[in-house]
């Protein structure tokens, strides 16, 4: 046995000295075993399933020639062994690498290849006497197979493969012998020696071949390596001798410390070579550069665990404060490595102040309204969103100017911003801390603020800060603004939602008379749901015709008769009944319906007035929105013309604010409709802007005080003021030579009032209420004039 021992010591150092012939330090050699075990480890998926099959096929094959129980114990050794060493390879060495030596692996992987080896043997030396020319046959063929197959899978360990070969050659020089025929065992015996002499000289010069493509290999990397390293070298040294002006290169030694950096940035610094190679990079960046901010704090933690894991970083941008000036420098770094031991770091500080500056404007112009300056809904909902959770109690407020629209009309588009900005000015100086203002566009602003507690307060100091006049370039304007408020959790957290509860919460500050504030509540939502509703129910009634048409008389009151009659439209709903014009008419012109709604009346109107007396008018109310279509004349004379009514005998009623949101171009079409003969009469006058100038631009005939200034006359505090109002509008009139119709007159009192400033017409539920059209007839044809105060209602 001490040839077999020698050879093997002798194979062991020839290898090594291979590994060291081909010019490989110990890591490199430990690096390249390492890969041999690898390899085997990968190949022993094959080879160890194709040895459990061989050790279950024999004990198949061969039950009825031998013991059973002894045979299957063998087998199952084997079974076991193999299992083993699949697991060991798998399981313990290859994710334990760190803890198991090359030198310790090699030998288990000896042990289980001569264990494995041995089972066979044993398999063959068992067998071969007490089994016929067949099986023989076939254990040769295993023993062959075996022997090669192992041997080359192992190849990458020839001191395993030898201890593979070693107990699988014996066995079978000793199953020889056993044959009886000397002459015939010594040549087999020889034949099998050479045979495993061969197989150990191919493994030997298949595995120096492998060393020397490894070393190959390892001899191109580290020429790679070192022409890499000198390619940087060379790119320092020119970077180092461009006089660049703002980009500086830097180095660290092995400690992490300071070795290099530019002159220039040295004397900026105010360090000698002394104090800076006893600096890190964090301590410069944060002591001497100043980046002491948050967000540079966490700039430079990422930094320093970059070099504390020796990992290299790229494009960290930090502000750089030097010579009382700024600049955003990008810095990026790498470790140097040699012999896999950390030797410094390398990295170059870029100056991109021109790119962050002009990325952080781009950004800012995202997130900013550019009129204001205020942040946009974009930057709003970002903020606001990090409190969805509801961990802090958040409200939002939506505030929409009141009235902005005519400022904008009336001065113009260029003072309109002019005031956004002022008005965004005094928001902006009302804010609390932690609290954000918003534009969202047009005259609506939004404010977010965690004093959910001071809601009504918070409330009214935003509507305060807007009670001072605001100055513009040629006059000063009072503007209000209406507040809707939502608050989280109460009202929810999502914060669409939010920001639908403060809309509806808005709408009804402004129902309630502008210049309010109101927090959403459950019954606010009611409402505004059955306004949705009410929405799809116009839709409805327009497509089915659930309107119908009532009439209420004007009267003469020195010559005691009826001079026309005022369209008023009623909706008869199917489920509610009769809806009050108070419920849809706004909804009605805020959806649009009301022009479907107005062309209805106009017809209707015109239909039912040409079957009373020829000296009675028809007045009918005509929209904003009418008025501004673009067929809007065309649809009143082709409705004359279907109708037969005379033009002079149909009088129109718009209202003020129809008329100054869009003076010019409703008075061109007033023009024209009063050039061919049709009254044009203005509604509700003194509730709006009564303004001289444009009532003196206006094509009108007739004025309609509103009946808000006729109920006072009751009144003792106010009558002597209303009658006051009155007389001036009906002494204006007179100047301007229009005609007046005084609605409202409900009372005896209020109809002598009236009549003591002069003789108009007069309309009102002293005289009648809205009449259907069957009763229109009679009561024309039946009037007197009441002679009791009692207010008289006549159907």
């Amino acid at each position: 046995m001490a040839k077999p021992k020698l050879k093997i010591s002798s194979i062991i150092q020839f290898k090594q000295a291979s590994l060291h012939g081909v010019g490989l330090s110990e890591s490199q050699i430990s690096e390249v075993q390492s890969k041999l075990l690898a390899i085997i480890s990968k190949l022993l998926y094959v080879t160890q399933p194709f040895n459990i099959f061989n050790a279950l096929l024999v004990a198949f094959m061969f039950q009825d020639f031998a013991n059973s129980q002894y045979l299957n114990s063998i087998a199952s050794f084997l079974c076991c062994v193999s299992l083993s060493w699949l697991i060991w390879s798998e399981y313990f060495w290859r994710r334990n690498q760190e803890y198991i030596t090359n030198r310790v692996a090699m030998r288990i992987h000896c042990i289980f290849a001569v264990a494995v080896a041995s089972g066979f043997s044993l398999y063959s030396y068992y067998l071969f006497p007490i089994v016929g020319d067949e099986g023989r046959l076939v254990l040769v063929a295993m023993i062959t197979g075996m022997i090669c197959g192992g041997a080359f899978a192992l190849c990458m360990v020839p001191r395993a493969a030898f201890y593979w070969i070693g107990p699988l050659t014996i066995s079978s020089i000793h199953i020889g012998f056993m044959l009886g025929d000397l002459t015939f065992s010594i040549v087999l015996s020889g034949m099998i020696l050479f045979y495993a002499a061969l197989i150990s000289t191919i493994i030997l010069a298949l595995h120096r071949t492998y060393l020397m493509r490894i070393a190959a290999e390892q001899r191109a990397q580290i020429q790679k390596s070192k022409a890499e390293y000198q390619k940087e070298s060379m790119s320092v040294l020119m970077q180092d001798f461009e006089d660049h002006v703002s980009d500086w290169l830097w180095e660290l030694d092995g400690r992490g410390k300071l070795s290099h950096l530019p002159s220039k940035i040295k004397s900026a610094i105010h360090l000698d070579n002394e104090q800076i190679i006893e600096l890190d990079l964090p301590t410069l960046l944060s002591q001497h550069f100043h980046c002491t901010e948050a967000d540079h704090l966490k700039k430079i933690k990422q930094v320093e665990e970059a070099v504390a894991n020796q990992m290299e970083f790229n494009s960290v941008v930090f502000p750089i404060y030097l010579n009382d000036q700024v600049a955003w420098m990008s810095l990026s770094g790498k470790p140097l490595f040699e012999d896999d031991e950390l030797i410094g770091w390398r990295g170059v500080a870029k100056d991109v102040t021109s790119e962050y500056t002009h990325k952080q404007e781009i950004e800012r112009l995202a997130k900013t309204d550019m009129l204001t300056g205020l942040p946009n809904r974009f930057q709003f909902n970002k903020h606001a969103s990090r409190f969805e959770s509801g961990a802090i109690p958040f409200m939002i407020m939506l505030i929409d100017l009141d009235n902005f629209k005519e400022v904008n009309d009336v001065f113009g588009h260029h003072e309109g911003d002019k005031l956004l900005q002022h008005i965004a000015h005094r928001f902006t100086q009302a804010l609390l801390p932690k609290e954000m203002i918003a534009r969202l566009g047009g005259d609506e602003f939004i404010l977010f603020s965690t004093e959910v507690k001071n809601a009504q307060r918070r409330a009214r100091q935003i509507l305060d800060c807007l009670s001072a006049p605001i100055r513009l370039t040629n006059t000063q304007v009072e503007i209000k603004a209406s507040v809707g408020v939502s608050v989280a959790p109460q009202h929810g957290l999502v914060l669409d939602d939010l920001f639908k509860k403060a809309d509806i919460a808005m709408y009804a500050a402004k129902g309630s008379g502008k210049g309010q504030f109101t927090i959403f509540n459950n019954l606010l939502e009611a409402e505004n749901n059955k306004r949705i509703q009410m929405m799809s129910d116009l839709r409805v009634a327009v497509d089915e015709g659930q309107f119908f048409v009532e009439y209420q008389p004007q009267v003469d009151s020195l010559n005691h008769n009826v001079t026309g009659m005022e369209a008023l439209v009623r909706w008869s709903h199917p489920k509610h009944g009769r809806v009050s014009p108070g419920d849809f008419i706004e909804l009605a012109e805020e959806t649009g319906q009301i022009i479907s709604i107005g062309s209805y009346v106009l017809e209707q109107a015109c239909q039912d007035a040409k079957a009373w007396p020829n000296d009675l008018k028809v007045s009918v109310n005509v929209s904003g929105l009418q008025c501004l279509s673009d067929n809007f004349i065309d649809m009143v004379m082709l409705t004359l013309d279907r109708t037969g009514l005379p033009p002079s005998r149909l009088e129109l009623e718009v209202t003020e604010s129809a008329i100054i949101e869009n003076i010019d171009a409703v008075n061109n079409k007033l023009k024209l409709l009063k050039q061919k003969g049709i009254s044009i009469a203005l509604d509700d006058f003194g509730t709006g802007f009564s303004s001289l100038s444009y009532l003196q631009q206006l094509s009108i005939d007739t004025l309609k005080i509103d009946r808000s200034f006729i109920t006072e006359l009751d009144s003792d505090a106010t009558a002597e003021r209303s009658a006051a109002i009155v007389d001036v509008i009906l002494k204006l009139a007179k100047g301007l030579n229009l005609s007046v119709t005084i609605e409202g007159v409900e009372t005896e009192t209020q109809l002598e009032k009236v009549n003591l400033l002069g003789g108009y017409t007069i309309q009102g539920y002293y005289f009648s209420k809205p009449l259907p059209l069957k009763e229109v007839r009679s009561f024309i044809t039946d009037f007197t004039m009441p002679a009791t105060g009692d207010a008289k209602l006549k159907a």
